[in-house]
């Protein structure tokens, strides 16, 4: 009878545990694209047959990330290998809610083709964008419900 009493007791504290994490509630995101200048590692890279680089990803008020963006480069795209020389700069951002899915954009101001970066976040469905620009997008996601 003993035994029984605490594995009841255990199971009622760890479903009050699980409960309280399961608290619905707003965190905020903030996603920076990579660079196309050189500014340290946040710099995005001509690799041939795609484009990719790290960014900035910051969780609430946790620590900065370095999540690795990418796009492939698609048939028909003149798109240099010196970004820079290529007058390439960051023009805009977008975030799909349905897919999680990230998206900076870049523009050259010479006569080559514009081309996209994406970032997938983990379990970033389901979010509204607070702030946008070229270069950043903030992101309010509902964090501990189904």
């Amino acid at each position: 009878m003993k035994k029984s009493l605490i594995l009841i007791a255990a199971l009622a504290g760890l479903a009050g545990t699980q409960a309280a994490l399961a608290v619905p509630g707003n965190i905020s995101v903030r996603m920076d694209c990579p660079d196309i200048a050189n500014h340290g590692n946040e710099r995005v890279t001509n690799f041939g047959t795609y484009l990719a680089g790290p960014g900035i990803e910051r969780v609430g008020t946790g620590a900065s990330t370095f999540p690795i963006w990418s796009g492939l480069i698609q048939s028909g795209q003149n798109i240099p290998v010196d970004l820079v020389a290529a007058l390439y700069h960051n023009d805009g951002t977008s975030y799909d809610p349905n897919s999680g899915i990230v998206t900076c954009k870049y523009a050259s101001s010479l006569a080559f083709s514009s081309f996209n970066l994406t970032y997938k976040l983990n379990n970033g469905l389901g979010g509204i964008v607070t702030k946008s620009s070229s270069e950043e997008i903030n992101l309010m996601l509902m964090v501990g419900a189904k």
